[in-house]
């Protein structure tokens, strides 16, 4: 995966426009962005379609190296506070950056050892979601080593040599490294009536962030922990009243979501032919993806659902947005979750489908052949992909990697 950024700016820092461009194994995305009047302009290209999308952003914005500039133009002082509102290259959006300086420290990189001000800061998006972390600036006010909280992980300044040497854990697996694990295990959650859980996180108000619905009921217990119990879907009755209401975006084509293309529609027909209720609609959406995402595997990070259409091939992310489509693609309202799924005594993050259907929203998991979602899954969002974002979907698992525990309390 290759990822390039591009950031023209004024000399005192104040970015004109801006392209990203995203290559996963040949699936090219690009991001064009330019700022006039006070608004920012983003065009995306994703799958040959292009979205226009109009956001607010104060003249006084900085560039993708924003962070850096302020630093390295005027030094900070010990016990000194700083905001600053920067673009966020990924999420082709704008921040709020805010510093809080504490005191110089000497810290170790690689070799070397250096005399660095410690600086805390907090990043805010316009949705609200919230990053803390820390850096260190050493006396040219250059970030030598950067430390997130939400996900864990630290960077630090290296030479290109250093960076491209080979890792020294020659097991370095990123899926194995975020799992989550939980003891006791469950026993059998994949035919169980229900599982309780209990799950508590360093830094997060899980409270507010996990969400209940039809397949789990959240219990605040204070001090950032919940208590979840967690069953198979209930699929609804005809004429059922819900309070869940569906999202009118969870019924268009989007650029992620392209349910209005040929392939797609022609796809949704022949997966499904001769079926008219959604009982029998989305089970056979489903077998149709699993069995035609042929080639299973991580080469990409996140394809829309007319490439992985084209291609047939990804992980759990690629089978939830093809399942999604056909479903629109057939008159049934459809959105992601996000979250967890139990395997081999921990928890993996993982991705699913949710169609809305007689008033509530219903799971399915199309890296399963059935497509049962069951007590070992636990969602943490959910996104009906609807806007130009695409990476906005991932920030609730985002925020949690690293950061919490899950102890199963019961498996019934």
């Amino acid at each position: 995966m290759v990822i390039r950024h591009t950031c023209r700016e004024t000399f005192d820092g104040r970015p004109v426009r801006f392209e990203v461009e995203t290559n996963q194994g040949g699936s090219v995305n690009r991001t064009e962005g330019k700022i006039d009047n006070g608004q920012l302009l983003v065009t995306i290209q994703v799958a040959g379609r292009t979205l226009e999308q109009v956001l607010p952003c104060p003249v006084d914005c900085r560039g993708f190296l924003g962070l850096q500039q302020s630093l390295f133009e005027n030094r900070m002082r010990p016990r000194e506070r700083r905001q600053l509102t920067i673009l966020v290259p990924g999420l082709n959006d704008v921040a709020t950056l805010t510093l809080a300086a504490d005191e110089h420290e000497a810290i170790q990189v690689g070799q070397r050892t250096i005399q660095c001000l410690l600086i805390h800061f907090t990043i805010t998006l316009r949705s609200g979601s919230v990053f803390r972390g820390r850096l260190w600036a050493d006396d040219r006010g250059i970030i030598t080593k950067q430390e997130t909280d939400s996900p864990q992980m630290t960077t630090i300044l290296a030479s290109r040599d250093e960076a491209l040497q080979e890792p020294h854990d020659p097991d370095l697996d990123l899926v194995r490294d975020i799992r989550v694990p939980v003891k006791p295990p469950p026993s059998d959650p994949e035919h169980a009536l229900q599982a309780v859980y209990r799950m508590s996180s360093n830094t997060e108000d899980l409270g507010k962030l996990v969400p209940s619905d039809q397949h789990q009921t959240v219990k605040s217990l204070g001090d950032r922990t919940v208590e979840l119990c967690v069953h198979p879907p209930r699929f609804p009755p005809v004429g059922q009243s819900n309070s869940e209401i569906t999202d009118p975006s969870a019924t268009k084509p989007s650029i992620w979501i392209q349910s209005n293309a040929p392939e797609i529609i022609q796809m949704a027909e022949l997966a499904a032919a001769g079926q008219s209720e959604w009982q029998d609609v989305v089970p056979a959406l489903c077998r149709f993806v699993y069995r035609t995402v042929r080639n299973k595997g991580y080469d990409h990070a996140f394809l829309s659902a007319l490439e992985v259409a084209q291609r047939k091939e990804g992980d759990c992310t690629e089978h939830a947005v093809l399942l999604a489509a056909l479903a629109r693609a057939r008159g049934i309202p459809a959105r992601v979750a996000v979250g967890l799924v139990f395997r081999d005594n921990a928890f993996y993050y993982h991705m699913w489908t949710e169609v809305f259907v007689n008033g509530c929203w219903v799971d399915f998991d199309a890296t399963r052949e059935r497509g049962v979602v069951t007590p070992g899954y636990i969602k943490l969002g959910q996104d009906s992909l609807g806007t130009a974002d695409g990476l906005g979907v991932f920030l609730p698992a985002m925020k949690l990697v690293g950061q919490i525990k899950i102890e199963c309390l019961s498996v019934e």
